[in-house]
């Protein structure tokens, strides 16, 4: 019976290479978008990731919500050690982070100031790519700085200027301290650039009168996946000695400790992502919709302009059912084909996106910013999720199946006496 649908199946030439073409294309275009989609899904979490400082992030009770600076992890080394001996931790990234006013010779400014290990950093983000002038905190430099491009514009500075960085200490006092400027940074992200500052952990933690405390403590696993799982074992390890940390916990320095994976600390971009990807397969479901009753109008076209063929088929001994079933394989065989066609369109577009990309930039006069995020990389390629080109292929082709139940039970109830009595 494959045999005589396939032949019935291309009796009409141009209506079923019609139709191969639409369904085929359509699925092919379907499944560049989802790639699209994933890898720009995939890349906005890294950003959200590399903004929020690692997948689980450590702090003081109440820092995320204020970024205060007196709200400080004061005893930071037994928490990395702790943090490191868990399963899927790659590192942990110690961080002090506070917002300062920046004077020189020529004026003031506002600037982010973070104080980081380098080599630690450049798991999250590696800053030493943008850098377009000096070093990145690498010289022998005793009080090193790196400044964004929009600093370094708006105080008009040159490397080797002295700066004084203006902020307060954990005790809520008015700190100076003095740095020379030794590189400067251009991300192309003019929100970044024009608060961007950069020195070495050890010599953020002199400026502020930290001593070897730190605001935050980033943990950067092998997979953001299990982020959550993470986070539940550094919370029941860490919990109770944040709230009781035995002889310590007598001492009015005893704190507690707030565990956040990023997209708790971030919600907005969780929830864009969300939405967005909410948007993708509503829209899909409208085009195979659209898909579906075009398959269907054509296989219904088909049976009454094959009345006379089916009921001759039914006088020669024919069941209604067999009858059904030769317009259901005909649609069988239009919906695989259309789909392996489908899949090979969508495989080259995946790999050309891979290859070449999509600049997004050019297509924004402003910065790409998400859910208060920087996109620092602009480039849009595809990503291949396995599992969802097979259950999209899975879901199209029972689409197209059920469209085609309508035609088949016509075909089924035609009266053979009748059936051949018409004319094709």
């Amino acid at each position: 019976m494959f045999a005589m649908a396939w032949r019935n199946l291309w009796r009409q030439r141009g209506r079923s290479s019609i139709m191969l073409s639409v369904i085929a294309f359509t699925f092919g275009m379907m499944l560049m978008t989802m790639g699209m989609g994933d890898f720009m899904h995939s890349q906005m979490a890294q950003s959200a990731v590399d903004g929020a400082g690692g997948s689980v992030l450590v702090h003081a009770e109440g820092y995320w919500a204020s970024q205060g600076a007196e709200l400080v992890i004061r005893e930071p080394d037994p928490l990395i050690a702790e943090a490191e001996q868990l399963e899927g931790t790659r590192l942990v990234v110690p961080r002090v982070r506070v917002y300062g006013l920046l004077n020189s010779a020529r004026g003031a400014a506002g600037v982010s100031l973070m104080g980081i290990v380098p080599e630690k950093e450049a798991a999250l983000e590696d800053y030493s790519r943008f850098v377009v002038e000096g070093d990145y905190l690498l010289g022998d430099v005793a009080d090193p700085l790196v400044l964004g491009r929009g600093v370094v514009e708006e105080l008009e500075l040159e490397l080797g200027d002295k700066v004084v960085l203006t902020a307060t200490d954990p005790q809520g006092e008015l700190v100076r301290a003095l740095f020379h400027l030794s590189g400067i940074v251009e991300t192309g992200v003019d929100s970044i650039d024009d608060v961007l500052a950069m020195t070495s952990l050890r010599k953020a933690q002199e400026a502020l009168a930290l001593g070897d405390a730190v605001h935050q403590l980033g943990v950067v696993l092998d997979d953001d996946a299990r982020r959550f799982a993470v986070r539940d074992v550094l919370r029941e390890r860490l919990g109770p000695k944040a709230e009781d940390l035995g002889e310590q916990a007598k001492r009015p320095s005893a704190q507690k400790l707030e565990l956040l994976t990023w997209d708790e600390a971030m919600p907005e971009m969780l929830g864009f992502i969300e939405i967005d990807d909410a948007f993708f397969y509503v829209f899909a479901l409208a085009i195979f919709v659209v898909v579906a009753f075009g398959v269907a109008n054509t296989f219904l076209m088909s049976v009454k302009q094959r009345v006379r063929e089916l009921g001759l088929l039914a006088a020669l001994g024919l069941r209604p059912a067999q009858v059904a079933r030769l317009v259901l394989f005909e649609t069988l065989l239009l919906a695989s084909l259309s789909l392996l066609i489908g899949y090979a369109i969508g495989l080259a577009g995946h790999l050309l996106l891979l290859h070449y990309g999509i600049d997004m930039k050019s297509f924004y006069d402003a910065d790409m910013e998400v859910s208060g995020v920087a996109l620092v990389d602009t480039m849009l390629h595809s990503q291949l999720t396995v599992s969802k080109w097979l259950n999209a292929g899975l879901v199209l082709l029972v689409g197209l199946m059920l469209s085609a139940l309508y035609p088949a039970l016509m075909a089924s109830r035609l009266d053979p006496v009748e059936a051949m009595r018409s004319f094709d």
